[in-house]
């Protein structure tokens, strides 16, 4: 476990659900807690196993404490808030974090997010590395309502983007996804990287997005839905996720976007947000050729590519049995319907060998 992490004052609990004169059980960073409130507000925190008296501090409503030895004293506030309730979520801490955060939010603690509304935010207590309580806040008994309302909403969501184990091709390696030209006005391109299905497209300022091709609400594929020019559009309720951000308009929610530049007239990904890892080619002008897909893995083409002067190839692992190639050409004397053709003969042959 991190030591910044361990050192951090955590929330465990609402003050108000804590009964005098009862113990209260609960986890934190995969620690079996226990709590006590012998009168008012004062409370003993301890650890199951151990039993040793824990640092406690009870603030903004809520009871909070540390495994650790926290560097300096729990954070203010910059306008008082009350409890709005406690949710256990399956996903983990930083999930939850990310829904909540948007313009205006301020985060005066790793896992706290504040906002200037009556549903003003709320605290979350880490649990273990997939678990966490969300504890809601409020500006005012009329907040309270409007708090549970947004999250009883929000929790299914969060709960069905649980990420999935995806095989990753290559550790910190970017992929060519799309040609540019792919990324037509208001369209939306379907591919898919190393199982992953995306959703590529250009809003109408020119910013390329790579994006799960997936909404976040019922899990539809938003490359049926709309681009409406500044986001995308579910077909199933209408829910419309921002270019850049993938926030959604309606609730904290987003869509799961990865890194995407353009670059040779190509559009480069990575899965696992490396640092950014595209060929140099220089200053001369590139020119895509026509992708051609072939029904075989990656490792089985890649050992087939010819070497031309004046064309560079490069590889989209779509599955463990199907590959992109990708292509740039700069040779002015051979057309694209030349390297079309060589592309065409190149998969036949390794088809071919590989049924």
């Amino acid at each position: 476990m991190d030591r910044v992490i361990l050192d951090e004052w955590h929330v465990v609990a609402a003050l108000e659900s804590l009964l005098p004169g009862r113990e209260f059980s609960t986890r934190l960073l995969d620690t079996d807690l226990t709590l006590a409130r012998p009168a008012g507000d004062i409370v003993a925190a301890w650890p199951a196993a151990s039993g040793k008296a824990l640092p406690v501090c009870v603030r903004h409503g809520h009871v909070w404490t540390t495994l650790g030895t926290p560097p300096r004293p729990l954070f203010d506030l910059p306008f008082p808030v009350i409890a709005a309730g406690s949710v256990a979520t399956g996903v983990p801490a930083d999930r939850v974090l990310d829904a909540f955060l948007a313009d205006g939010a301020v985060t005066p603690h790793p896992y706290c997010v504040l906002r200037e509304q009556s549903a003003a935010g709320v605290f979350i207590q880490p649990v273990g590395n997939n678990r966490c309580i969300v504890h809601l806040l409020a500006r005012d008994k009329a907040g309270q309502a409007a708090a549970r309302l947004e999250f009883a909403a929000l929790k299914p969501i969060l709960e069905s983007q649980a990420p999935e184990a995806r095989p990753q091709p290559g550790t910190g390696a970017w992929y060519p996804v799309a040609s540019s030209s792919d990324l037509t006005p208001r369209h939306i391109f379907h591919t898919a990287l190393a199982g992953q299905e995306l959703a590529v497209w250009r809003d109408d300022a020119g910013l390329a997005n790579v994006w799960e091709n997936r909404c976040p609400h019922r899990g539809v594929r938003l490359t049926i839905g709309t681009n409406l020019g500044t986001a995308l559009r579910c077909q199933y309720h209408g829910w419309e996720f921002a270019s850049g951000t993938g926030r959604c308009a309606i609730l904290p929610a987003r869509v799961t976007t990865y890194p995407c530049v353009e670059r040779h007239g190509l559009v480069w990904t990575s899965l696992a947000g490396a640092p950014e890892n595209i060929p140099d080619l220089g200053t001369a002008h590139w020119q895509p050729v026509r992708a051609i897909s072939v029904e075989a893995p990656l490792s089985a083409v890649a050992g087939e590519l010819p070497e031309q002067e004046g064309l560079k190839l490069f590889l989209q692992p779509i599955s463990g049995s199907q590959t992109v190639i990708h292509g740039l050409s700069n040779d002015p004397a051979v057309s694209l319907r030349q390297h079309d053709d060589m592309l065409t003969r190149l998969r036949d042959r390794i088809e071919g060998s590989t049924a």
